[in-house]
C-alpha cells in the first residue's frame, strides 16, 4: 500500500482537468466587470459627442433665424431629438435658451458653473428665449444617462441619484 499511495499523488499532481475553469472563475467576474464597465464608458461618451453635435446644430439654426420666438419648445425639442439617438429623448432632453443685447449680460444668466453639471434638467425650468437679430445668445441641452452597469454611478456619476448629466453648449450671436 505505500508504493501505491505516491504514485497515486503523481498521477494527481500531474492531471490539469478544471485548472482554466478554475483560473477563469478567479479573473473571469473581474474581467467582466472591467469590460463592461468600458462599454458603458464608450457608449455615454458617444451620447455626449452626440448632445454636443445636436447643440451646435440647434444653435446654427437659432442664430440663422430659422428658430424664431414663435416657435413653441417642444417643436425645437423634437427637432433636437430628431439629430439624437437616445431613449425617451422627449422626456429626458431638457433645454435652455436665453439671450441678450452683450456677451456680458448672457454670460451672467446662463444656468452653468465651472466642475458642475448645468443647471437644466428635472425640477428646473426650461427656458426658451431665442432673441432677435443681432443679439447674443447661449443654447444648452442635457440628457441625463442612468447608468446599466453595477457600481459606475459612484464613479462617473456627477447628480445627488447618481445619474450623469450629460449636455451640449453652443454660445451664439444671431445674424442680422
Amino acid at each position: 500500500m505505500r508504493i501505491r499511495l505516491p504514485s497515486r499523488l503523481n498521477r494527481l499532481k500531474q492531471c490539469q482537468k478544471g485548472t482554466v475553469a478554475i483560473e477563469f472563475a478567479i479573473v473571469g467576474g473581474w474581467l467582466i466587470l472591467v469590460l463592461g464597465a468600458i462599454i458603458e464608458t464608450g457608449i455615454f461618451l458617444i451620447i455626449q459627442f452626440n448632445l454636443q453635435n445636436a447643440a451646435e446644430i440647434a444653435g446654427r439654426k437659432i442664430r440663422l433665424n430659422q428658430v424664431q420666438s414663435t416657435t413653441s419648445l417642444d417643436q425645437f425639442k423634437s427637432e433636437i431629438c430628431a439629430e439624437l439617438v437616445v431613449r425617451d429623448c422627449a422626456s429626458r432632453l431638457f433645454v435652455d435658451v436665453r439671450s441678450d443685447n452683450t456677451f456680458t449680460d448672457l454670460a451672467a444668466k446662463v444656468p452653468f458653473e465651472t466642475n458642475e453639471p448645468p443647471g437644466v434638467g428635472i425640477n428646473q425650468s426650461q427656458t426658451f428665449e431665442p432673441g432677435g437679430p443681432d443679439q447674443w445668445g447661449s443654447l444648452i441641452i442635457t440628457y441625463d444617462w442612468d447608468f446599466s452597469f453595477p457600481f459606475m454611478d459612484h464613479f462617473f456619476g456627477n447628480l445627488p441619484n447618481g445619474n450623469r448629466r450629460l449636455f451640449g453648449l453652443s454660445i451664439l450671436k444671431n445674424e442680422s
